[in-house]
C-alpha cells in the first residue's frame, strides 16, 4: 500500500493475521498495543480470545462492508449490525461525511492503527461491550490524533464507542477527553523508549485512569 500521498512514508505492509504494521520495513506498535492491558485478560483462554477475535472480525467486516457500499447496490441480507449503525448515525448528523471503515492510519509519531468507522468531525469505535471508558479514550485519541494529522478528518470531541446487539439494538457513549490524547502520545513514545519513559508515564496514564 503507497501512502506517500497521505503520510510521506514510503510503504505500509499490514498483516491482518498478527495484526502487524511495517511501515518502510520498520514494525510500528498498533494504537490497541500501547494501551494500557486491562485488569481480567490474562484469565481469558486462548481458545475464547481466538473466538472473539475472530467474531470481532466478522461483526466488523459486516459493518464496514455495509457502510462502504455503493447507492444502489443490491443488498442480499440486512442483519441486526447494519440496522443498528444505521440508526445510530442518523442520530447524529453532527458527524458531517462518512470518511471511511477499517481506515488504517499512519502517525508521524510512529504508530499505526485500523479506525472502525471515521467521519469528517467524529470517530466511532465498535465493541463487542462497552468497558472501562478511560481506556477507550486512549484508543479513540490515537485514531483522532492520526486522522487529524493526515488531514482525513477535524479535530472534534466526538469519540464514539459504539455496542450493537445482533438484534440491532444498540448502546453509544461519547469518551471524550482532552487529557487522552497527550496521554496516549505519551505511551508510544514509551513503547519506543521504554527505559526513558516508561515509569513516569505508567504513573500519569494510571492516575489518569484511577480518577
Amino acid at each position: 500500500m503507497d501512502l506517500r500521498k497521505e503520510t510521506g512514508v514510503m510503504r505500509l505492509e499490514y498483516d491482518d493475521a498478527t495484526h502487524t504494521y511495517l511501515v518502510d520495513g520498520v514494525k510500528y506498535p498498533s494504537v490497541t498495543e500501547v494501551l494500557p492491558k486491562q485488569p481480567g485478560h490474562d484469565f481469558v483462554s486462548a481458545d475464547r480470545m481466538a473466538q472473539t477475535s475472530e467474531d470481532g472480525k466478522y461483526r466488523h467486516h459486516r459493518i464496514s462492508r455495509h457502510l462502504l457500499r455503493a447507492d444502489g447496490e443490491e443488498v442480499s441480507e440486512i442483519s441486526g449490525l447494519e440496522v443498528g449503525v444505521d440508526r445510530f448515525i442518523s442520530k447524529h448528523p453532527e458527524f458531517g461525511a462518512f470518511v471511511g471503515s477499517e481506515k488504517i492510519l499512519v502517525s508521524r509519531f510512529r504508530y499505526a492503527g485500523t479506525a472502525d468507522i471515521l467521519f469528517e468531525n467524529a470517530v466511532v469505535d465498535v465493541k463487542r461491550t462497552i468497558g472501562n471508558k478511560r481506556i477507550h479514550s486512549l484508543q479513540c485519541a490515537g485514531y483522532h490524533a492520526a486522522a487529524v494529522e493526515t488531514g482525513i478528518i477535524r479535530r472534534n470531541q466526538n469519540w464514539w464507542i459504539l455496542q450493537i446487539d445482533d438484534d440491532g439494538k444498540y448502546k453509544a457513549v461519547n469518551v471524550f477527553n482532552a487529557l487522552a490524547e497527550p496521554l496516549f502520545l505519551s505511551l508510544v513514545k514509551a513503547w519506543w523508549n521504554p527505559e526513558q519513559y516508561r515509569a513516569a508515564t505508567d504513573a500519569a496514564v494510571n492516575q489518569y485512569i484511577n480518577s
